[in-house]
């Protein structure tokens, strides 16, 4: 779909109309690459789930449905939720943008965080160094584009003119709210995450003693199927995001929808139960 046109502004389209605009701050008339950041961060979010996805239908055909797959399926939820509050129509752009910045700020945060506790090497050093000439660069970005910028001691408490960074189960409940299913966004992401981490036996699904003292576990396909169902509906509802926004319409879609219903019985109707 990429090489079909799925990012490209069709006339008429919300993209269209978002690169045309004049968004401005003290720092001036912002760059095309300003205006163009949540649509490339969402577009990039969203070929990263697709990995995800497909990952997922790997693991499935190969029959192996034990604890591994739950975290992809948690994965791709997070590429989707994150990818869907880029797009979220019903807010104006310079609000995507503000959503985009932050994500930028807490990436390259934890980034420089994590590579600051390793050994040095080489090519550590190099990275470092280059990631603080890319932190001094992204906070000038900030404060030539934006009017009110409140910075605290770790990213995700900075605010960009209203706009806060959000956790997990808010983005999980924000999902939900723009795919309109009355699910609770925020608990089906604790849910996703309890599975992917490790539990104790007593929060642990499938797993019990043997007469002999030994362990075994079973799985609930049932129920592992519905989570599944849940991922491929996730990157669907994403996908339409991102389109619409583009004005983007192909027979792809069509042929992605009927697709699913061929894998997925009614998949409009039970996928959020």
């Amino acid at each position: 779909m990429f090489a079909d046109g799925l990012i490209t502004p069709q006339p008429g389209s919300a993209a269209e109309y978002d690169l045309a605009s004049a968004e401005s701050s003290p720092g001036g008339d912002w760059p095309r690459e300003a205006l163009d950041q949540p649509r490339i961060l969402a577009a990039k979010l969203l070929r990263q789930q697709s990995d995800y996805v497909a990952a997922i239908g790997t693991l499935f055909l190969a029959d192996e449905v034990f604890d591994p797959v739950m975290t992809l399926l948690r994965g791709a939820f997070e590429y989707g939720a994150r990818a869907a509050w880029l797009m979220d129509p019903t807010v104006g752009h310079r609000v995507r943008c503000a959503r985009a910045v932050l994500t930028e700020v807490v990436s390259l945060e934890m980034s420089r965080r994590s590579a600051s506790r390793m050994p040095a090497t080489p090519a550590r050093t190099a990275a470092r160094t280059e990631g603080k000439a890319r932190w001094k660069q992204l906070a000038r970005a900030i404060d030539d584009r934006f009017v009110e910028v409140n910075r605290a001691d770790t990213g995700v408490k900075w605010v960009i003119e209203g706009v806060a960074y959000p956790s997990w189960t808010e983005l999980g409940s924000a999902w939900a709210t723009l795919a309109g299913t009355p699910v609770d966004g925020g608990g089906l992401y604790d849910l996703l995450s309890v599975g992917a981490h490790p539990q104790g036996f007593l929060a642990t699904a499938g797993f019990y003693r043997t007469d002999d003292g030994g362990l075994n576990c079973g799985v609930d396909i049932d129920e592992l199927a519905k989570r599944a169902q849940f991922t491929v509906v996730c990157f669907y509802v994403t996908l339409t995001a991102l389109a619409n926004y583009h004005g983007y319409e192909s027979g792809l879609m069509t042929d992605l929808e009927h697709r699913m219903e061929a894998l997925f019985a009614a998949i409009w109707n039970s996928s959020a139960s």
